[in-house]
């Protein structure tokens, strides 16, 4: 019973272990090859859009930090190592504007006012401008936070992954040797129920041709020599059946 079970899943599990159809992370609902890494391939989806959102983060706030280096240095005094770090800030500033979006004019605004307030004379206005960098602070420290609990649980997944395409491999391995032993069995079975057709009409045509020779022998004998037939009828009786008696009697009679 339970290798007739395991032989009618065949037909419905190996097809889907070879297809692409089903939802778009390939898993099919009747086909338990695919629900392993079903899970984990969808969690590694999830996992890789926040960590993108999470890398656009951390790209805007390096922005804003390279542009408020550049606020702070356009205010200091004019020097040589000045004008090198303004120029190593450029560049920065030109390559996150590529890879981040350029920033909004509001949001230039907002950066200029916090480097206004920290370089302020007025206490209050440094006060304020401190408390603002601190946010900013804070939330580069979540965005960093949060890449490297994505980056753990990436690498946890990854390997939950690796484990379950094993798993898909043994039992689509095991599903393959069902369906060839299924197959087997069943060429074996069509084989000898062929065989035994084929032996099943070649004894009835044997049979069958050996009354019609004796029946036409037996009628030369009874023309050609008497004796011969009623010795042949002695033995004919004695060695077959009532059956084949009567093929004989009909034979001759048709014959004769």
């Amino acid at each position: 019973m339970k290798r007739v079970a395991i032989v009618l899943l065949v037909y419905l599990m190996l097809p889907g272990c070879v297809s692409q159809s089903g939802n778009v992370d390939g898993v099919t609902w009747y086909n338990p090859a695919t629900w392993f890494s079903g899970v984990a391939g969808r969690k590694a989806g999830r996992i890789e859009a926040k960590t993108d959102e999470a890398r656009g983060k951390a790209l805007k706030q390096a922005q804003r930090a390279v542009k408020e280096t550049e606020q702070a240095l356009n205010a200091a005094p004019v020097s040589r190592s000045v004008q090198v770090a303004q120029a190593s800030n450029d560049q920065a500033s030109g390559l996150l504007d590529q890879l981040a979006g350029p920033m909004t004019v509001d949001e230039l605004a907002l950066v200029r006012e916090q480097v206004r307030l920290l370089l302020s004379d007025i206490e209050s206005e440094r006060t304020e401008g401190a408390r603002l960098r601190e946010s900013n602070n804070n939330l580069s420290s979540k965005v960093s936070e949060t890449l490297g609990e994505l980056a753990a649980a990436k690498a946890k997944n990854d390997q939950d992954l690796a484990k379950a395409f094993e798993r898909e491999n043994k039992l689509a391995n095991d599903l393959r040797n069902e369906r060839w032993w299924s197959w087997f069995w069943r060429i074996s079975i069509g084989t000898i129920a062929v065989l035994g057709v084929a032996a099943f009409f070649y004894v009835r045509l044997s049979l069958g041709g050996m009354p019609t020779a004796l029946g036409r022998s037996l009628v030369s004998a009874r023309k050609e020599n008497p004796e011969l037939a009623r010795l042949m009828e002695t033995h004919l009786d004695v060695n077959l059946t009532p059956k084949e008696q009567s093929m004989i009697r009909l034979i001759t009679s048709k014959v004769s």
